[in-house]
C-alpha cells in the first residue's frame, strides 16, 4: 500500500474553517440557540435542541415519549441498524425488538413491519442508514395505526429528501447526528428536533435539565478535532490509522448525556452554512460509483426510487461474505478505506439478549446484510481516479 491512504468517512475541514472556529470559540458568546434556530429554520421544525450526541439525544427523546404513553415498554427498530440505536433505547428502560430487513433498500422489510406487534410498542424507529432515506410515510402510517410513535432517525441521512420533505421531519421527531463519520462533524454532537408541540414541551425541559459538559472534555473534544482536521488528509491518514483503531462502533450502554459544547458551535454552523455543497459532492461520488457498479453480478447497491439520497457512505451488499472479504482486503491494500461496517445483526450483539423484547423473531436478512455489506467512502478527499480505482477492483473479485 501507497503512503495515501483514504479515509472510510469523514468531513473535510478546511483550515480557514478551523481558524475561524478557533477565533469564534475565544471571541463569541453562547450561540447554541442560533444554531437550533438555524436547524428550526431550514427544515422547517417546531423546536430542535442540542445535546451531547445522537446516542444521548435517543435517550431523551424516548424517555419524554415515554411520559406520553407510560405502558409500553418496546422500542421496535431494524435489525442491522448502527448498535447505538439500541443501546440508546435500553439506556431510557426500554426492550429491543428487532424486525427483519429488506438488502435492497437496508429498510425494514415490508413483510416484517406488517408482522410485528407494534400495539406494544411505545416507538418505532426509522434509521435511514447509509444517507438512504428510509420509506418514511410508510413507517409513519404503521406507527400512527398501532398507537405508536415514530422516531425519523437522520443520524445519518442529514439533508436527504423524499419528494419535498426532510428525512427527520416524520413521525413525531427525528434525530441528527455531528459524530465523526457524519455529512457534519464535530466528533460528536447531535440534534432532536420535532414539530410535535406537546413533545417540544416535554423535550425542553427534558434538555434544560442536563448538565454542561465539563470543561476538560470540550478540551478533549476540540482537540481531537483538530486533530481530525489534519489527519483526515490521505497523505496522512494511514499515521492516524497506526495510532488510534478507528471506525468501530462498540455495543456501549453508558453514555454522557449533556448539552452541547458551546465551543464547537461555530464549527458545526460554518459546515451547516456549506451543507448544500457538501452534499452536492458526495452524491456526484457515490452516483458514479452507483452507475461503475450497477451491473456486476453478485452485488447489489441499495437505495429507494424518488428519494434524495445523501451518502456518508456508499453501501454495497455481496451475495457471498467471502467475496465481500477479499474486495475489502484488497481496497484497503490500495489504500481505500472499505469496511465491514456493523459485523453483526442487531440479535447477534454480544451482550444484547436479555434486552430484547420477548417473542422477538430471527433476522435472517439482516444478519445476510452484516455478512455481505461493504461501504466506500465519498468525501472531497476521494477523487475521480479513486472511483475509477474502487470500480475496478471491485469488478474483479470473482
Amino acid at each position: 500500500m501507497s503512503g495515501r491512504v483514504l479515509a472510510p468517512a469523514g468531513t473535510v475541514v478546511p483550515a480557514g474553517e478551523v481558524l475561524g472556529w478557533l477565533w469564534d470559540a475565544v471571541t463569541r458568546g453562547d450561540e447554541r440557540a442560533r444554531l437550533a434556530a438555524a436547524f428550526e429554520s431550514r427544515y422547517g421544525l417546531r423546536r430542535a435542541f442540542l445535546v451531547s450526541s445522537a446516542r444521548a439525544g435517543m435517550s431523551v427523546l424516548l424517555r419524554a415519549m415515554g411520559e406520553r404513553v407510560p405502558g409500553r415498554r418496546e422500542v421496535a427498530m431494524p435489525g442491522y441498524t448502527c448498535y447505538s440505536v439500541a443501546a440508546s433505547a435500553i439506556r431510557a428502560g426500554y426492550r429491543v425488538r428487532p424486525l427483519d430487513v429488506d438488502s435492497t433498500t437496508l429498510d425494514l422489510a415490508p413483510d416484517a413491519l406488517a408482522a410485528a406487534p407494534l400495539d406494544q410498542a411505545l416507538a418505532l424507529i426509522a434509521t435511514s442508514l447509509y444517507g438512504l432515506p428510509a420509506d418514511l410515510p410508510a413507517l409513519e402510517a404503521a406507527a400512527r395505526a398501532a398507537g405508536a410513535q415514530l422516531v425519523d432517525d437522520a443520524a445519518q441521512c442529514l439533508h436527504g429528501r423524499i419528494g419535498d420533505r426532510w428525512v427527520g421531519t416524520f413521525g413525531d421527531a427525528g434525530l441528527y447526528s455531528f459524530d465523526k463519520g457524519k455529512n457534519l462533524t464535530s466528533i460528536q454532537g447531535g440534534v432532536i428536533a420535532t414539530s410535535d408541540a406537546d413533545l417540544a414541551e416535554r423535550l425542553a425541559r427534558a434538555c434544560a435539565a442536563l448538565p454542561e459538559p465539563p470543561a476538560r472534555e470540550t478540551l478533549m473534544l476540540s482537540a481531537k478535532m483538530l486533530a481530525y482536521a489534519v489527519l483526515l488528509r490521505p497523505s496522512l491518514y494511514g499515521l492516524a490509522t497506526r495510532m488510534a483503531t478507528l471506525g468501530e462502533t462498540p455495543f456501549e450502554l453508558e453514555a454522557p448525556t449533556t448539552r452541547f459544547p458551546r465551543r464547537l458551535v461555530s464549527l458545526v454552523r460554518r459546515q451547516f452554512d456549506r451543507l448544500d455543497g457538501i452534499t452536492a459532492e458526495r452524491q456526484r461520488r457515490a452516483e458514479t460509483l452507483r452507475a461503475l457498479l450497477a451491473d456486476v453480478p453478485g452485488i447489489s447497491v441499495p437505495g429507494r426510487a424518488g428519494t434524495t439520497a445523501v451518502y456518508p457512505r456508499l453501501a454495497l451488499v455481496f451475495d457471498d461474505p467471502a467475496r465481500r472479504d477479499a474486495a475489502r482486503a484488497a481496497l484497503v491494500a490500495a489504500g481505500i478505506g472499505a469496511t465491514g461496517s456493523y459485523p453483526r445483526a442487531l440479535i447477534d450483539v454480544p451482550g444484547i439478549g436479555p434486552h430484547l423484547a420477548e417473542g422477538t423473531r430471527d433476522t435472517p436478512r439482516a444478519r445476510a446484510v452484516a455478512a455481505g455489506i461493504l461501504t466506500l467512502p465519498t468525501h472531497e478527499h476521494v477523487t475521480e481516479l479513486d472511483l475509477e480505482r474502487v470500480a475496478c477492483i471491485v469488478q474483479s473479485i470473482r
